[in-house]
């Protein structure tokens, strides 16, 4: 199973349209999941560019992209409401939301934390949301937590250990994949205007 997943950065929607349309791979994953991408005339481009997939964005930042025409997942909207302040211009924001896309045999968290530098009541209470996501007993065993984690592998490999996780090997700074009963890694894909890689993760 194949999984894209890419932070497009703060540009401008319509170079984020044609960078994305360069990863070629997004064309036959199970799963796309951009990250600051969340404007509305950017879902809706993606759209109207993508009628045959679904796009799904649910009051988070996150948009998830699936193929139209294979089991539709179950999707939950999850967070916080707790104050943080952003990294590139210091405002202050108030929560974060994610998606979690649910089918029968596997679920996907689609995550973007906070910046952990200043942000420590945000980012413990992100990690409450990621271990209560891991606690539920109404969730398949094979899980992936993928997304962008804001911290190197090794400063998060003692946190997600303690809940049961094991991040996947990929040389790509904060994007990370944790996971539950599934087995994989990550290649880049390149970065594409962006500051941030995208990266095919290879599921089984």
């Amino acid at each position: 199973m194949r999984i894209v997943a890419w932070n497009v950065g703060p540009r401008s929607r319509w170079k984020i349209l044609r960078s994305f349309r360069d990863i070629e791979p997004a064309n036959k994953a199970k799963v796309v999941a951009l990250f600051e991408a969340s404007h509305p005339l950017l879902v809706a481009l993606l759209r109207a560019r993508y009628p045959h997939r679904r796009v799904i964005c649910h009051r988070s930042d996150v948009v998830a992209i699936v193929k139209r025409g294979t089991p539709r997942p179950r999707v939950e909207v999850v967070g916080h409401d707790v104050a943080w302040t952003g990294p590139h211009l210091g405002r202050a924001k108030q929560g974060r939301r994610w998606l979690l896309l649910v089918w029968d045999d596997e679920a996907f968290l689609l995550v973007h934390r906070v910046t952990p530098a200043g942000n420590g009541q945000a980012w413990e209470a992100e990690r409450e949301v990621i271990r209560s996501i891991v606690r539920r007993v109404d969730l398949p065993d094979r899980l992936a937590i993928i997304g962008d984690h804001n911290k190197r592998d090794h400063e998060l490999r003692d946190e997600y250990d303690e809940l049961g996780l094991t991040l996947l090997p990929v040389n790509a700074k904060v994007d990370q994949c944790a996971v539950r009963g599934l087995l994989g890694e990550g290649k880049r894909l390149g970065n594409h205007g962006s500051d941030h890689v995208a990266i095919l993760w290879r599921l089984r």
